[in-house]
């Protein structure tokens, strides 16, 4: 039976062909009826598939409808009716309200017959898995900002729990619990998935967090790095730039509630507050038809962030008109007019990619009429000026619009699509006015006289024919005017060669290659941008090598093979796994399927031959794994204490135990030491360290053996001549690198003193050297050639030394002493002149003093010593004596007495004076030498 039905899908390939074939010869005759399109009846929509496929699920698993046929819209019914056109339309994955369910769904397209109905089955089991889908991290992981301190707060959703560890930006070193400024961090996040969920099936860096720089996470893993951008500097907050209100604010629709969920994000908090378009009057609880509304949306920021700086009008809202004042955080967001009661659907098939064929040089305006299940409309291609005419054929070197006039078909409006809501991939704009169905398409420059140009056939939905349960496989050769092309075939994981006729329930991947032919290229082809509808499709940039992963093809009708298709659905995440994959998390996955493969009948197993070899094979990988693990679990352990350092706190006490370490790794396997490679990682950064640590030590020591004898030396030993080695061993201090410097802070220091000192001792030597130069003539008298001329220069001398430091004066005793001799010498010179001199002898009438209190006098030379004593009527009696006896002066008189030297002998004189003031005597007594 099985082979009658792959011969006669044979034939009906053939008589398909030829049919094609005729029709496409048709089309050269002019006038003559073209058997394809109009003898043949209406074509039938692909019928629609689930994902998961019918089945036991777990509650929280969202259910995806697909089909084959591109413009094609599903309807379904959940409850087991049969669906129709007026059913809900499928736009995104649902969940089930409760079980038993029933998924029904169709295909509809017009002009086209619809499908045949979907039916799938789910009954619910709590024990099945969900794939995490809640992948953006924003709202859980605050970002870093200066100043602020960590946010640690356990992470708690539906999905997963986990913690938040914060580092510096090597990934190793802790972050400070409070931010510092201009710094990198990084936040690793290790997430635990509840009870129905795993990480099993999440791609590589899929999760996200919005202004982050980036945020990777192995495939199947929840351990995710986010890296995020520096901090602001220090004093400067940082200007909000999170201006998009989008995932913020939701729209009002017509009959459903406000949403007033308070904001919080990482750079603000705020309130929203819904009124009528007046900006005034609250708007109802319930949003009313054909109405529009204003949101007020007040924001507050976050510590280490600023509105000022913001711009007028920055925020925004995809469709709505967004206004703010300059560095103010208060928006308003005015929405379009809700929907009238009864009012059509808005259209929302908005890509014009398989509509509008890009302008290429040399090809011709592709005019063709646009049909599909929402709109019709017509294609004008113009010059850049969007007014002049383009050719025929495009010219070289050429930018291209294409105004295309879209009418909504019954059921359908334009009102409520935003301006600018068409898209074109590869176009350089594509823009319409809000509520319109007139685009203007930009596209890109043309290629250049004499350059290829870039291949922009980008759909291979009539290149490829998709599997189908016990279809041969169609590797029909690709030929099309802008290249040629092979088709391999796949299994899931991209490695394995599919059957020669396609198997029931199996996704399969199509490796397209493709080659270019003269004249066209791939540089410049997007990544991704090859198509194909219901298909999974994608493309590196610049390349024709494009990969199709198709939905899954349909159930096996023979019991053993449904039975194997049921294991091969239910066991399908495992099954994906290739031994290079496969990871110990996986061992529960492979022992529930060995076990149900070994519960199947025989007939049942021998279809499985492939899959019970897999997961053997992953069955003996895991347990490869878990020894591995072992022995890198006793690694991490035996060697704890050197792993628990970090760059910053090794030592050279560490390098033992770093080298056991080392040694230990090397004696390991080679796949328990890829579970090592950030142990490895710090144990060679460690080593490193050490080495430096070192190299360093071995310079400090060479640098206080080689400076030695300046380094015995103290700040009170030094002397000038200390100068050159100090010099030297500073110069020498400043070739060190950093970690030998912090080795030498003392001697450093030392050095430091020293030279300071020298510098004083340097700076005395010069202000003692000055004083001599400036009275070296004075400097050059002795006593014997000393005269009275000579005072006022001894004066001015003995003045500056006077101002000197006690350091400098140091440098000057024997010049202070040359200085005070000769001022005595020249004051005997001018005692021996005659002259007179006047000697104060009181001062107060409680204190006598005499200046000076001795006098010398020349016996062979007239000298008068004029004596003075306390005048005044409170003294009611004087009395003059000289060596103890009265002399001619009465008590009472005036208090002056005239001693002349002439006719007084050679000898010491004292002349004193008693006073009388009130009832007591006060008394003094001056020296005066008489000499020859």
């Amino acid at each position: 039976m099985k082979r009658k039905q792959t011969m006669m899908r044979a034939v009906q390939a053939i008589l398909l062909t030829a049919i094609m074939m005729a029709g496409a010869a048709a089309l050269t005759l002019t006038g003559c009826k073209n058997p394809v399109n109009d003898d043949l009846p209406p074509k039938t929509a692909a019928t629609p598939t689930a994902n998961p496929a019918a089945g036991a699920i777990n509650p929280a698993q969202t259910i995806s409808l697909a089909t084959d046929t591109g413009g094609a819209v599903i309807h379904y019914t959940i409850d087991g009716s049969v669906p129709s056109a007026s059913s809900t339309a499928y736009t995104e994955p649902f969940t089930l309200p409760g079980f038993p369910a029933t998924v029904k769904a169709i295909a509809v397209k017009t002009g086209w017959n619809d499908s045949a109905v979907l039916t799938a089955a789910y009954t619910k089991d709590e024990n099945a898995s969900v794939v995490v889908t809640a992948l953006s991290l924003t709202s859980l992981v605050t970002a870093p900002v200066k100043g602020a301190p960590q946010n640690t707060t356990a992470i708690n959703t539906v999905q997963y729990t986990g913690t938040i560890g914060w580092f510096e930006n090597d990934g190793i070193t802790a972050a400070p619990a409070v931010f510092a400024a201009n710094t990198v961090y990084k936040a690793i996040v290790t997430l635990t998935v509840k009870t129905g969920f795993t990480f099993t099936g999440v791609a590589a860096d899929s999760f996200a967090h919005t202004g982050a720089t980036s945020v990777t996470n192995a495939a199947n893993s929840g351990t995710v790095t986010i890296t995020f951008p520096v901090t602001a500097a220090a004093g400067a907050d940082t200007i909000i730039n999170a201006l998009s209100l989008d995932s913020l604010v939701i729209a009002p629709v017509k009959g459903a509630p406000q949403n007033t969920t308070a904001i919080n994000t990482a750079q603000y908090t705020g309130t929203i507050g819904w009124f009528e378009s007046n900006g005034i009057t609250a708007a109802p609880a319930v949003f009313a038809a054909n109405t529009v509304y204003k949101a007020i949306v007040t924001l507050t920021v976050k510590t280490g962030f600023t509105f000022t700086g913001v711009a007028a009008d920055s925020f925004i809202y995809t469709g709505s008109t967004v206004s703010n004042t300059v560095n103010s955080g208060t928006v308003t967001v005015t929405f379009p007019a809700t929907a009238a009661e009864g009012a059509d659907t808005i259209i929302n098939a908005l890509s014009l990619d398989n509509l509008v064929t890009p302008p290429v040089k040399g090809v011709s305006q592709n005019t063709t009429a646009i049909n599909t299940a929402q709109y019709t409309g017509t294609i004008g291609w113009f010059e850049n000026d969007g007014t002049t005419a383009a050719p025929a054929v495009f010219a070289a070197n050429t930018v291209y619009k294409a105004i295309v006039t879209l009418t909504v078909k019954t059921g359908y409006t334009f009102t409520g699509v935003g301006a600018d809501s068409f898209a074109h991939t590869g176009a350089t704009s594509v823009t319409n006015a809000a509520n319109s169905g007139t685009v203007t398409i930009t596209f890109p420059v043309t290629a250049a006289a004499g350059a290829d140009t870039i291949i922009n056939a980008l759909s291979l939905d009539s290149l490829v024919i998709a599997p189908v349960k016990g279809a041969t496989q169609n590797t029909t050769a690709i030929n099309t005017a802008q290249y040629t092309g092979t088709i391999g075939w796949f299994e899931n994981n991209g490695i394995t060669a599919a059957p020669a006729a396609f198997a029931a329930n199996r996704v399969y991947k199509a490796v397209v290659t493709l080659a270019a032919k003269p004249g066209f290229t791939f540089t410049g082809v997007t990544a991704d941008s090859f198509t194909y509808s219901g298909a999974t499709v994608t493309n590196a940039v610049d390349s024709g090598m494009v990969t199709i992963t198709f939905p899954a093809t349909a159930a096996a009708e023979h019991p053993a093979q449904e039975t194997a298709d049921a294991f091969t659905t239910t066991h399908a995440a495992i099954l994906a796994r290739t031994v290079g994959m496969v990871a110990i998390g996986d061992e529960a996955a492979v022992d529930a399927a060995l076990a149900a493969y070994g519960l199947l009948s025989a007939d049942a197993k021998a279809l499985l031959t492939a899959e019970k070899t897999l997961l053997d094979n992953l069955k003996g990988k895991i347990n490869e794994l878990k020894a591995n693990r072992i022995a890198a679990d006793a690694f991490t352990t035996t060697h704890a204490a050197i792993l628990a350092k970090t760059v910053g706190t090794a030592a050279i006490g560490d390098e033992a135990a770093v080298d056991a370490a080392l040694a230990a790794y090397g004696l390991l396997s080679a796949d328990a030491t890829a579970l090592l490679t950030t142990e490895k990682t710090l144990l060679d950064n460690l080593k490193a360290k050490i080495n430096d640590l070192k190299a360093d030590r071995i310079a400090a020591d060479a640098f206080t053996t080689t400076h030695a004898a300046i380094l015995v030396k103290t700040v009170g030993t030094a002397a000038i001549g200390d100068e050159a080695a100090v010099d030297a061993a500073l110069a020498a201090y400043g070739l060190l690198n950093t970690d030998a410097k912090a080795l030498l802070t003392a001697e450093k220091i030392l050095l430091d003193n020293l030279k300071a000192k020298i510098n004083e001792l340097k700076a005395n030597r010069i202000a003692a050297d000055a004083f001599t130069t400036t009275y070296a003539a004075i400097l050059a008298k002795t006593v014997g050639t000393a005269a009275i001329g000579d005072e006022a220069a001894v004066d001015a001398a003995l003045a500056a030394y006077g101002l000197l430091s006690v350091d400098v004066k140091v440098l000057l005793t024997a010049e202070k002493t040359l200085l005070d001799s000769l001022k005595a010498k020249i004051e005997a010179l001018i005692a021996a002149t005659g002259a007179t001199m006047t000697v104060n002898l009181w001062t107060n009438d409680t204190t006598i003093l005499a200046s000076p209190s001795s006098v010398t006098l020349s016996r062979s030379a007239s000298h008068t010593a004029l004596i003075t004593g306390p005048s005044g009527a409170e003294y009611t009696n004087h009395q003059w004596s000289i060596n103890g006896s009265d002399v001619a002066a009465p008590k009472g008189t005036a208090p002056t007495y005239t001693f002349n030297s002439p006719g007084k002998g050679n000898g010491i004189y004292y002349i004193g004076l008693q006073v009388k003031k009130g009832n007591a005597w006060y008394s003094k007594t001056i020296t005066i030498t008489v000499i020859n």
